[in-house]
């Protein structure tokens, strides 16, 4: 689990940017993020609740509503 909150928080540093490549990258790539976070949410909650790791799910819970919340991300093309 140790790489997944790695990779969330480099997809966090990533996307929470503010700036035009940012805006960019996520109108090419927000279908594949939401795919993502969709099959992660799946797989890390279908588990019994003594397998989540409380941090990741804390971490991942709080991205996935920052991501959200960025209009570049919920902008369909």
């Amino acid at each position: 689990m140790s790489n997944r909150l790695d990779s969330l928080l480099i997809i966090h540093d990533i996307v929470v940017v503010d700036s035009e490549e940012t805006r960019d990258f996520l109108k090419v790539k927000s279908n594949d993020l939401a795919l993502t976070l969709y099959t992660t949410m799946k797989n890390v909650f279908d588990r019994p609740k003594q397998e989540v790791p409380l941090k990741f799910a804390y971490y991942f819970l709080n991205m996935t509503h920052k991501l959200s919340s960025i209009r570049a991300f919920l902008t369909v093309n």
